[in-house]
């Protein structure tokens, strides 16, 4: 059994009441450890929950149903870490199954009725976005000015809470971003992009904090749909969104007006092309491209490939943000500020160039069917950033993509770590 993970027998009482599953009781040690209780169903043939945790220990018992859990672990100092376990359960003889953090889980219903499973996890739900890590943190934990609270932006008392401590600044990142994802689960791009922004203006506006926190809302090109070849959008052109992601996108950036205007808010909304560079979340087309080249795995290329896209360096993403942060008196000139780019790349071209410099077969890019709705084309028009704060890229795609690669090959596990997959027995293969 992996280090750390346990599976037990539990007390069952036979009475008029049915079947009591003693999982915990007060006078169990363990008791006082957690932090909520939930319960799960599946269907059966369903896959459930495979992830991990950073901080929060599970402590899983199926009530109903027959289910095969499975758990790897991957904790970096792990005497067993590589290894991948089976428990098979029956709610007949009832087990708790103890999954430590950063051990990977999730179970399978192997019966012929729905499964029902509680769990008992030593911190409350929290609904942190795995492409967020606080690896990302390190550098910056050292220093006396940082702190982590590690919160749901759509949990209106923890946004509260947080503001009560007071800002002088705050810039807004907090978003579901994959389109792909968004067209499976329109509902969770409600939630955080806009539910979870309007808490955050609510409760930035709403409190009476003086002076009340400066505002900057980072969005996309998206919410102005596709451009047509030629031209590029200024900040002033109306907002068409066309997938589940760019609208919710589009919705905040309409809330934020409304509370900017309602309660006097100092806002910026910061609309960029596609951003890139080292650390970025796997799943986006140019890790998951250079990820797959480096593995000599096919890279999947939506239709015909010559949807085209701007792309914007990390640090230069940044830089632009810090200009338009610094430089308040500029930045009130008016609201919304494009950061652009110049270097636009049309995805075969894209990834025949990751080919190139992964020193990988260009038969490796696989044709895929596209996704519904596939924009052809986003552009944006930053005349107007470059000249009130003196802003332009200055990294060059080549330069870029060149520093992304490099510093992907040195650092394959942590892609792989951040790497969604789920295996074989669990899918069904």
């Amino acid at each position: 059994m992996i280090q750390g993970c346990s599976v037990r027998l539990l007390t069952v009482h036979t009475d008029e009441r049915g079947r009591l599953f003693e999982i915990l009781r007060r006078d169990d040690p363990e008791f006082q450890q957690f932090g909520q209780v939930y319960v799960t169903t599946a269907r059966p043939g369903i896959v459930k929950g495979w992830h991990q945790h950073h901080i929060q220990t599970d402590h899983f018992c199926l009530i109903e149903g027959r289910a095969r859990f499975a758990l790897y672990d991957d904790r970096p100092e792990s005497p067993t870490r590589g290894q991948l376990d089976e428990v098979e359960c029956d709610s007949g003889q009832p087990r708790l199954i103890v999954i430590p953090p950063l051990v990977y889980h999730g179970f399978k219903n192997i019966g012929n009725c729905d499964v029902i499973c509680m769990n008992c996890p030593t911190e409350p739900y929290n609904r942190a976005h795995p492409a967020g890590s606080s690896d990302n943190l390190e550098e910056a934990a050292a220093d006396p000015r940082h702190r982590h609270e590690r919160i749901d932006i759509a949990d209106d008392d923890a946004v509260d809470g947080l503001f009560m401590q007071g800002f002088d600044l705050i810039v807004h990142f907090a978003a579901e971003t994959h389109v792909d994802r968004s067209l499976e689960n329109a509902g969770a791009f409600v939630r955080t992009n806009v539910r979870g922004t309007e808490n955050m203006l609510k409760s930035a506006g709403r409190r009476r904090l003086s002076p009340k926190p400066a505002v900057i809302i980072i969005s996309t090109d998206e919410v102005y749909g596709p451009t047509p070849h030629g031209i590029r959008f200024g900040t002033d052109a109306p907002l068409t969104p066309t997938s589940p992601y760019a609208a919710s996108k589009a919705v905040a950036d309409r809330l934020a007006l409304a509370y900017a205007r309602a309660y006097d808010l100092d806002l910026a909304i910061v609309r960029s092309v596609n951003v890139y560079g080292p650390r970025q979340y796997p799943e986006k087309v140019i890790p998951l491209f250079i990820s797959r080249a480096l593995a000599g795995e096919p890279l999947p290329l939506y239709g015909d490939g010559l949807q085209s896209r701007s792309w914007l360096y990390v640090d230069d993403f940044v830089d632009g943000i810090m200009r338009i942060a610094d430089d308040p008196a500029h930045r009130r000139e008016q609201i919304v500020w494009h950061l652009g780019s110049t270097d636009e790349t049309r995805n075969l071209e894209l990834a025949q160039s990751i080919c190139r410099l992964c020193n990988a077969d260009p038969a490796l890019i696989t044709s895929v069917p596209d996704r519904p709705g596939h924009d052809r084309r986003y552009a944006l028009d930053f005349t107007r950033t470059e000249t009130v704060f003196g802003w332009r890229p200055r990294t060059t795609m080549d330069t870029g993509m060149e520093t992304t690669v490099r510093w992907m090959k040195s650092n394959l596990e942590w892609c792989r770590r951040r790497t969604t997959w789920t295996p074989a027995f669990l899918r069904g293969d």
